[in-house]
């Protein structure tokens, strides 16, 4: 066992700092700063990478909605625009093309869900001016959609003007999309940098 003096000279001796005790110390306090440093620099940029992940995820999620819609009105425009050059053509189609008419009409009546969606998804990642352009190609295709109706329901469009009717807006609504995918492309392109 220890007597008190010598305990209280142990004591002395630990406590006592001397050049190198201090440099000891500091020297393990920056390296403990220089360990939390690292670990919250790393947090912060794991944060912005996930961030940017779930931005590409979103981005992808609103070119699939469009792309489902750009079909569903690709498709309504082609059976149509077939109808319509049969009547013309004096041809005839096949018995149940009706029914595929009528499918290609609910198909695009349920498709606007996923045009709107679009819409939605690229203004909650503020790309503004894809969701723009889609907000456009939305419009015209509402319009082409309600010429096609209208057509169907009265006689004051001849098959020959719908047919060149259709032909001049695919182009257009094709022009379009394409101006959507590029701009969609490019927050894509910027998100990556």
């Amino acid at each position: 066992m220890l007597s008190f003096e010598e305990s209280h000279a142990l004591i002395e001796l630990v406590t006592s700092k001397d050049i190198w005790d201090k440099i000891t110390a500091i020297a393990s306090l920056a390296t403990a700063g220089a360990i939390f440093w690292g670990f919250w620099r790393h947090s912060k940029i794991e944060r912005t990478v996930q961030i940017l992940k779930k931005e590409v995820d979103i981005l992808y999620s609103a070119s699939d909605n469009f792309f489902t819609f750009t079909d569903a009105l690709g498709a309504l425009i082609f059976v149509k625009k077939t109808r319509y050059k049969s009547e013309v053509d004096g041809t005839k189609l096949a018995d149940d093309y009706s029914e595929r008419e009528d499918a290609k009409i609910k198909n695009i009546q349920d498709s606007y869900k996923f045009i709107y969606k679009s819409i939605y998804e690229l203004k909650s990642i503020g790309d503004t001016d894809s969701a723009a352009l889609i907000e456009e190609y939305a419009n015209k295709s509402l319009e082409i959609v309600g010429e096609i109706k209208s057509a169907s329901s009265t006689t004051a469009s001849t098959p020959s003007v719908m047919v060149e009717y259709l032909s001049r807006e695919k182009k257009i609504v094709d022009k379009l999309s394409d101006k959507c995918f590029a701009q969609i492309s490019k927050k894509k392109d910027s998100l990556k940098s």
